[in-house]
């Protein structure tokens, strides 16, 4: 693969670039007339060849190359675009390897080439609350309260002093607790312990050594050391309020003015089945009525189900169970059905029951929040 001087950058948002089919995640520029760029998207190639791959913003410590990428001819991620951990072209997993062996870092080659009118501060940190989304906390590292009026102690009940126990925290925005995430990406020993350099820890959030360790555990954390080069003099609580303005004021003006298209939905045909007539190897599918055409009440019979294309059948797909991993990618094959070819806990199963479940399982995950329940109305 060539080196960082034999490839070309060039950065644009999605609504100038369209896909190349039957490509290896391979683009083309076509900017639309009047179109006010955001600049958020890395596109790199080889100089002197002809087609752009579009770089991500890596997830975890993989360069792996994904099974999408590598088959003939190459087929769409089943996971969602920008959570897929793995690769999508062999020019975004030798960028990842620049990165990781320290020769280059795709948030600063966005940051440096993006032109969208901002002074070099605003620039940095709005594209750093466009990419991570969520809000900047000023907390207490011990019970995570804000400061008092007086800003001496935590407002907590426990009045921790500010000054030794304050730290810079990145919250997600959510709609359940459980899902909330609550990240400190900054506190006083950040640049005591020498973290000046935005610099990767190889071992990530498992480092043994944290507190000694000079360099980040987090992308966010390593991140962030980018945009606090260009305000070092400012205290915490003057970057979260100047970061979250930011945030307001340039971040979500410039993706509306971009206007993102959403993610692409997969080939998967749904229909609502009787869940009392599939069991009997009759397919009944849902109207208007109350009841289906053998007299079983829609109310408790409905299930959802997808089209086989390879047989023609129509497979049942249970509801995503509560207990999920964090990852789509990580979904893992109900052992019993492996082992024996039937689940003793049914429909109560956490884990998909053959291939096609697994994979509209993923798509519920990453590009549908609402699962599969609008199905059933």
């Amino acid at each position: 693969m060539p080196s960082c001087l034999e490839i070309n950058c060039f950065i644009a948002c999605p609504r100038c670039i369209t896909e190349i089919p039957k490509t290896q995640n391979a683009y083309k520029i076509s900017s639309p007339v009047d179109h006010s760029c955001a600049q958020t998207v890395l596109l790199a190639k080889k100089a002197g060849t002809q087609w752009w791959f579009r770089i991500r913003d890596r997830t975890s410590v993989t360069t792996t190359l994904s099974t999408s990428a590598t088959s003939s001819p190459p087929q769409h991620c089943d996971y969602n675009d920008m959570i897929c951990p793995y690769a999508h072209s062999p020019m975004e997993q030798h960028m990842w390897q620049l990165e990781i062996d320290g020769k280059q870092n795709i948030f600063e080659t966005i940051t440096s080439r993006r032109e969208v009118g901002l002074n070099i501060f605003d620039n940095v940190a709005s594209y750093f609350m466009w990419k991570f989304g969520g809000w900047l906390r000023c907390v207490c590292s011990l019970c995570q309260c804000e400061s008092a009026e007086d800003e001496s102690t935590c407002c907590g009940p426990e009045q921790h002093d500010w000054n030794q126990n304050k730290v810079l925290a990145h919250c997600s925005l959510c709609e359940s607790l459980e899902s909330f995430t609550f990240n400190v990406i900054e506190s006083s020993n950040h640049f005591s312990n020498g973290r000046h350099l935005p610099v990767l820890c190889e071992f990530l959030s498992d480092c043994q050594n944290k507190e000694n360790c000079a360099k980040f555990h987090s992308f966010i954390e390593r991140d962030f050391a980018f945009v606090r080069q260009h305000c070092p003099t400012m205290v915490i609580e003057e970057v979260c309020e100047k970061l979250n303005n930011i945030k307001i004021k340039v971040a979500h003006q410039l993706a509306y003015q971009a206007s993102r298209p959403t993610q692409k939905l997969p080939d998967f045909q749904f229909r609502v089945l009787c869940k009392g007539c599939q069991q009997s190897g009759v397919v009944d599918f849902k109207t208007g009525k109350e009841v289906c055409s053998r007299g079983h009440l829609w109310e408790h019979n409905s299930c959802a189900a997808v089209l086989e294309n390879s047989t023609g059948k129509w497979i049942t797909v249970k509801p995503l169970p509560q207990k999920l991993p964090e990852d789509a990618s990580r979904l893992a094959m109900c052992r019993h059905i492996a082992k024996s070819g039937s689940c003793p806990r049914m429909d109560q199963c956490h884990f998909p029951h053959n291939q096609l479940e697994k994979r509209v399982w993923a798509w519920q995950m990453t590009s549908q929040p609402k699962g599969l329940i609008f199905y059933y109305h």
